[in-house]
């Protein structure tokens, strides 16, 4: 298993990104489902 340090860096970063990504979906995910609470406990 030995690579160039620069082939780990640029999928550690991939990696990160792409894990950035479904916690932002997570995210909007969660909100939208809060937001529907408040409106129903509103309502």
């Amino acid at each position: 298993m030995t690579r160039p340090p620069h082939t780990d860096t640029s999928e550690q970063t991939s990696a990160a990104s792409e894990e950035i990504a479904a916690s932002s979906v997570e995210l909007v995910r969660l909100g939208m489902h809060l937001h529907g609470l408040v409106s129903a406990f509103k309502v």
